[in-house]
């Protein structure tokens, strides 16, 4: 990292910002080209999880390449400034570089299960009994993370 001194290594304050982080964006490749979509992510201090339908460009993406990155901000404030180019942003985010595996239905039961209890307490919303057709339209994705690092700008 350019700025060392914006860079996260406490494990305590990246796993902070990931419990914090409402949303995030996962990128992936397609082909030659950058593709990045706004997730609703959850984490169970081993894997990353994000659901997604039974089809579509993410899926298509990830069985070409399953290589990720996934971007989590906690917090973001821009600073104002008497200058314009003077302004700042206060901010807070995670990178994790990670693999996607995609867990279809009728796959791993217990994995898929997993991981959208992880994503239902994430919610707020692990109380309610899961309906199974629901289920069997929901592919979960299981984001295994091969690095993770933060950075910091407390302005």
């Amino acid at each position: 990292m350019r700025r060392a001194r914006q860079e996260i290594a406490d494990p305590a304050e990246l796993e902070e910002i990931i419990r914090r982080a409402e949303y995030g964006v996962l990128s992936m490749v397609d082909g030659a080209v950058p593709y990045a979509v706004p997730v609703n992510p959850a984490w169970d201090g081993r894997y990353f999880y994000v659901h997604c339908a039974l089809e579509g460009r993410k899926l298509e993406v990830l069985r070409a390449n399953p290589r990720t990155q996934l971007c989590l901000i906690a917090e973001a404030r821009l600073l104002h400034k008497d200058k314009p180019c003077a302004c700042t942003m206060h901010y807070r985010s995670v990178l994790v570089d990670g693999r996607a595996e995609i867990l279809l239905p009728g796959a791993d039961e217990n994995a898929r299960r997993a991981g959208l209890e992880c994503l239902l307490a994430g919610f707020a919303m692990q109380n309610l009994p899961m309906d199974q057709g629901i289920m069997d339209k929901t592919v979960i994705l299981r984001i295994t993370p091969e690095k993770i690092r933060g950075k910091r700008n407390p302005a």
